[in-house]
């Protein structure tokens, strides 16, 4: 028989079974946005990693891009004609437009150039449209020269010549000035090597404003020019104190602080503008920061019979005080020698009287040795006599206890039996092998006759 199952049963477990991991709308559409929000964040990734990388190799070539190092500053150029200028330095900026330097921040007003990546890499603009200005500049550096025995750097310096196709320039940089020629207060020619430290305030007119050869040609022809007034009226030994006193050229110290030197207050003058000669910095765009004194050198050939008697007369003072100096050396030689020599003598006169007090020491010390020994023998001595004295005489005063005993038994014996004792007193001096008179008492033992014989 079968039983019909009810239908409502099949509904309730259809129903539960849709029910068990109910999955709304909502939470499908969250699901996928944060799938699809990971998938973007992945791509963003990629495509940031790709653009910084395609970037930096852009800028290698500028091309879109360009990288700016440092305590540079550049020129972009559209068409031939300037665009804008980056600048890459701290605590400094440039406006875009006038290339201008200021210290400090740029105002709200001002938009600067991006540093896209945080590593020195700027938009540049449109290739080829947009290009990074190049230039061919010409300077001067230092070589120290060498001794062709020694192998060592020596005092004096060769200026070497260089030039370059260079797209950018540096806010603040050094360059060799070579001054020739200058003639001192005594007449004496010689060349000067300063090394001066220039800084940019408007790279337009330094760039743009300044005909061939270019600003830094035309700063050092006004440096040269300041050096050559200022060694004229300095003598050689004043130039020698001020090269040895402040060998950077900037300060002296003072009781009321550091000041600026004479020899760099004369550059510095340069900066500022008098009536009828503008500064430097408004005719070349740039200004002097410190001007180093780091030797010269004195001519061998007059340019003039002046000159020519006054290289001269300097040469035979130079030789003159090299004679003294020779000769102070030999002196101060000699009297080291002669030093040494009274030293050593001395020293050997010390140690003989040294070794005199200490052999006399020795010999006191022998004697008095030899003499406390030979005081001591003779007391050992005479100890040994005395007490070798005193045991004979009591080995007499024995004896003679003895002897008196025996006597006095034989006095006593032969006053008893005057028979016996002389017998016992004939018995004794055979023993004895002599006569003798014994004292016996008070009275006296006659001698007795031994074997017939008195």
């Amino acid at each position: 028989m079968k039983i019909p199952l009810p239908t409502g049963l099949l509904e309730i477990h259809f129903f539960r079974k849709q029910t068990i991991n109910p999955t709304s709308d909502t939470e499908i559409v969250t699901m996928e946005i944060i799938a699809i929000t990971i998938v973007s964040l992945l791509i963003l990734g990629m495509l940031t990693g790709i653009a910084v990388l395609l970037a930096y190799k852009l800028s290698e070539r500028d091309i879109f891009f360009t990288r700016v190092p440092e305590g540079e500053i550049i020129v972009v150029t559209y068409s031939e004609r300037v665009g804008k200028y980056i600048g890459n330095i701290s605590d400094y900026w440039i406006h875009p437009k006038s290339g201008k330097v200021s210290f400090g921040y740029p105002p709200a007003n001002v938009s600067m150039p991006t540093d896209i990546f945080g590593s020195g890499i700027y938009w540049l603009g449109l290739s080829p449209i947009a290009k990074r200005y190049s230039y061919m500049f010409h300077w001067d550096k230092y070589a120290k020269n060498v001794d062709s025995v020694t192998g060592n750097e020596t005092a004096e310096y060769t200026i070497v010549p260089r030039r370059e196709r260079v797209d950018s320039v540096y806010l603040r940089a050094q360059y060799a000035v070579q001054v020739s020629g200058a003639e001192n207060s005594d007449g004496l020619p010689g060349t000067y090597f300063l090394n001066i430290t220039v800084e940019m305030v408007d790279v337009g007119t330094a760039l743009f404003k300044i005909k061939s050869p270019g600003w830094l040609s035309a700063l050092t022809g006004q440096v040269t020019a300041v050096m050559r007034d200022f060694v004229g009226t300095q003598t050689l030994e004043s130039i020698n104190r001020m090269k040895a006193e402040i060998p950077d050229g900037k300060t002296v110290s003072t009781s009321v602080g550091p000041r600026k030197s004479a020899f760099q207050a004369e550059f510095l003058k340069l900066n500022d503008s008098t009536v009828g000669n503008p500064s430097i910095e408004s005719n070349y765009g740039v200004k002097i920061i410190a001007v180093s004194f780091l030797g010269y050198k004195i001519d061998t050939v007059g340019g003039n019979p002046a000159q020519t008697a006054s290289i001269a007369k300097w040469t035979a003072e130079k030789a003159g005080e090299a004679a003294i100096a020779t000769a102070r050396k030999a002196k101060i030689a000699a009297e080291s020698e002669s030093e040494i020599i009274r030293i050593k003598a001395e020293g050997s006169a010390k140690a003989t009287e040294l070794t005199g007090n200490a052999e006399a020491e020795v010999i006191v010390s022998k004697g008095r040795a030899e003499a406390e020994a030979f005081y001591s023998m003779g007391r050992a001595k005479a100890d040994a006599v005395v007490l070798a004295g005193k045991a004979e005489a009591e080995a007499a005063e024995i004896t003679g206890e003895k002897v008196a005993a025996a006597a006095a038994k034989l006095t006593e014996a032969v006053s008893t039996n005057p028979h016996y004792g002389a017998i016992v007193l004939a018995a004794a001096i055979q023993n004895q092998k002599t006569a003798t008179t014994l004292v016996i008492g008070q009275g006296a033992v006659p001698t007795v006759e031994v074997g017939g014989k008195k």
